[in-house]
């Protein structure tokens, strides 16, 4: 029973160790194209060349 329950633990904590990285992967992609939108929302008119 114990060793079921260790088995258990380790592919849960295994899986927790694949999906973190992955999460923080798309969520700090989602946050990028979000604040570039942002910066070109922002951005003020180009200037005329000289």
């Amino acid at each position: 029973m114990q060793l079921k329950d260790a088995l258990y633990y380790g592919i849960a904590a295994l899986l927790f160790l694949v999906t973190v990285p992955i999460y923080r992967y798309i969520i700090g992609h989602a946050r990028a194209d979000v604040a570039r939108e942002e910066a070109m929302a922002h951005q003020p008119p180009p200037k005329p060349a000289a």
